[in-house]
């Protein structure tokens, strides 16, 4: 220890000595040859050097980091500032609001930065202002959702019913039942990825027909205490047979706990058949409200799944391999971890 700190002592006198003190501003300027110091402080001049090299590197990395640091602060103070220099509030006011933004809809910057002179001629905009305009009240390029737009009448009996099925969950929870979350997805053609790491310059490209294969129905359940419940898969669609064997299944791997299963109206979960088997093997039916698929958390645990799902069908399409859909499905399905589906369910 006491020669590792001896040797610091002596690398800092080496460039005290060469430059004056230990934070020059001219780095280039130097008191004493490499020579000299060698001879006072018992060292060779190529180690002189060295250690006055070192010392000049770190030094120069050091100044070039903090004049980075300063310009990206002055970088962003001009942010904070521009529109006190360019814009008064009315100009902002006016960018911002949503009647602007729904009457210029399909139009880009360049566009909109004209539409805006024409506004207000004695102000002149760039596209990097106005994208600062926007990005200051949170205004971004976001994802277009498509949705059937409901009537009041729609609305108020949808809100009714998701105010039923919250009354209806807490009121299994009290009883002591397992909430269980159910719901069907579809492998089909289509269940393939979009995008793939390719090469420079090339283009994969896909022939359907190469991984054709007839569309397959799986119905799904997922719980808190369990994790991944359930999956069984069925071709083409899901009847009311199916369902109830589905029911059937679910009752056998639960055989001696009280079950609610939480799921969406489609009609066959609404039909008298399925009613009657659900009082059969003693689950309550509880279900979500409509145009509600996001009260459901399963449908996190789909779009993870069928992310799996499309990965391994790509890779087995790319190196000639044969797979079994039905496994891959279960498979993919039943491997989700618990801590995962227990924070979908948190937050539906």
């Amino acid at each position: 220890m006491k020669t590792r700190s001896n040797n610091t002592k002596i690398n800092q006198l080496i460039c005290i000595l060469r430059f004056g003190r230990r934070c020059p501003d001219n780095i280039e300027y130097a008191w004493l040859t490499y020579s000299a110091i060698g001879k006072l402080v018992k060292r060779s001049p190529a180690h002189v050097r060295r250690i006055c090299l070192e010392f000049a590197r770190a030094w120069k990395d050091q100044q070039d980091s903090y004049h980075l640091k300063t310009r990206q602060q002055l970088k962003q103070e001009q942010k904070k500032t521009w529109r006190r220099s360019n814009l008064d509030p009315q100009h902002l006011k006016f960018l911002q609001s949503e009647s602007t933004l729904r009457s210029w809809s399909g139009h880009s910057l360049e566009d909109r930065r004209r539409f805006f002179h024409r506004q207000f001629p004695d102000k002149k905009l760039s596209k990097y202002y106005m994208r600062l305009a926007y990005r200051e009240a949170g205004i971004k390029r976001r994802l277009i959702s498509k949705g059937k737009k409901l009537h009041p009448e729609q609305e108020s009996r949808i809100l009714q019913e998701a105010k039923d099925a919250k009354i209806a969950v807490q009121k299994a929870q009290d009883d002591g039942y397992r909430l269980v979350y159910c719901d069907e997805f579809c492998t089909t053609l289509q269940t393939m990825p979009k995008f793939e790491w390719q090469m420079k310059n090339t283009s994969l490209k896909v022939d359907p027909r190469e991984y054709h294969r007839k569309t397959i129905a799986s119905v799904a359940a997922i719980s808190s205490e369990k994790g991944a419940e359930l999956i069984l898969s069925f071709d083409k669609s899901i009847n009311r047979e199916k369902f109830i064997s589905f029911l059937r299944k679910l009752r056998q791997c639960n055989p001696f706990v009280k079950l609610a299963l939480f799921m969406d109206r489609l009609a066959v979960h609404r039909s008298n058949d399925v009613k009657e088997a659900a009082d059969k093997y003693k689950i309550l039916l509880i279900f979500n409200s409509s145009y509600s698929p996001d009260f459901n958390p399963i449908e996190s645990a789909i779009g993870l799944a069928k992310l799996k799902i499309k990965r391994v069908r790509w890779n087995s399409l790319q190196n000639g391999e044969e797979i079994d859909l039905n496994e891959v499905i279960e498979k993919a399905f039943m491997e989700i971890e618990r801590k995962k589906l227990q924070n979908y369910i948190r937050k539906s």
